[in-house]
C-alpha cells in the first residue's frame, strides 16, 4: 500500500484545496458561467490516454531488453566457463558480469542517471576479453565480442528509456487544463440552474478534479518504469545476473 501513496501528492493537494475554494467563492457570490467542457475534456483526456499506452509500450520493450540483456550476459559465461581458461580467470569473469549487471540495475533506480558509471562497469567485460584473447580461443572471442555487441544495445536502449519521456509540453498543457476545470466547474453547475448545496458542489468538484490529478499522476510514474516508488515499477532486481547462477 506504500507505494500507491506516490499517486497522491502535492498536486492532488491543491487540487482539493481549489475545489473546495471556487465552489465556496462561487456559492458565496452566485458566480455563474458557460463553459464547453468537450474542449477541454479532449485537452485531458487525449493527452492523457496517448502517453499512457506509449509509456506502457515503452515499458514493455524495456522488459524485453532487460530479459535480453540477462540471457546474453549468462551466455558469455557459459561461453567462458566452457574454454580451458584457469578457474580463477574464470571466476573473475563472472564477478565482472555480476557487476557490471547490478550496476546498470541499481543506477536505473536512481533518478539521475550516471550514464558514465554504467559505461564504465560495461566496459569491463570488453577489456577482459581483450586482456584474455591469447588464452581464448580466436572463435571464441569473436563470439563474445558478438554477443557483447547484443549486451550493449541492451544497455543503450535502457538508458534512452531512462532519459527520454514524452513532451513536457503536453504534461504542462495537461496538468493547466485540470486546474482550469477544478477552477471553474462549479459556476458551470450553478450556470445550468442546480439548485445545490456547499457541500454536494464541493464533493461533486473534488471527487471529479482528483480523479483527473490521479489519472496524471499515474501517468507521470510510467513515464519512469524504473522508478522503485512507482506501484508498476520493473523489478530490476529479477533481471540482475548473480555469480551463483
Amino acid at each position: 500500500m506504500k507505494k500507491y501513496r506516490s499517486l497522491f501528492n502535492i498536486h492532488t493537494a491543491v487540487i482539493l484545496g481549489l475545489s473546495l475554494l471556487s465552489s465556496f467563492i462561487c456559492l458565496l457570490y452566485a458566480l455563474k458561467l458557460y463553459i464547453d467542457f468537450l474542449i477541454l475534456s479532449i485537452i485531458i483526456v487525449f493527452p492523457i490516454t496517448l502517453t499512457i499506452r506509449e509509456s506502457l509500450r515503452c515499458r514493455e520493450r524495456a522488459l524485453q531488453y532487460l530479459c535480453s540483456l540477462k540471457a546474453n550476459l549468462q551466455a558469455m559465461v557459459y561461453c567462458v566457463e566452457a574454454d580451458g581458461l584457469a578457474e580463477k580467470d574464470k571466476w573473475h569473469f563472472k564477478r565482472i558480469v555480476a557487476a557490471a549487471s547490478a550496476c546498470l540495475c541499481e543506477d536505473l533506480k536512481q533518478p539521475s542517471l550516471d550514464a558514465a558509471n554504467i559505461k564504465q562497469a560495461s566496459g569491463t567485460i570488453v577489456s577482459f576479453i581483450q586482456l584474455r584473447k591469447k588464452d581464448l580461443k580466436n572463435s571464441l572471442t569473436n563470439r563474445l565480442l558478438s554477443i557483447y555487441a547484443k549486451v550493449d544495445e541492451s544497455v543503450e536502449y535502457l538508458l534512452s528509456t531512462k532519459r527520454h519521456h514524452t513532451p513536457a509540453a503536453m504534461h504542462l498543457m495537461v496538468l493547466i487544463a485540470i486546474y482550469f476545470f477544478s477552477a471553474f466547474y462549479p459556476a458551470s453547475v450553478l450556470y445550468k440552474g442546480a439548485n445545490i448545496v456547499f457541500w454536494h458542489l464541493a464533493a461533486l468538484t473534488a471527487f471529479k478534479s482528483t480523479l483527473l490529478i490521479t489519472f496524471y499522476n499515474v501517468q507521470s510514474l510510467l513515464e519512469d518504469a524504473f522508478n522503485p516508488k512507482s506501484p508498476d515499477a520493473i523489478r530490476l532486481d529479477d533481471f540482475k545476473y548473480r555469480e551463483e547462477q
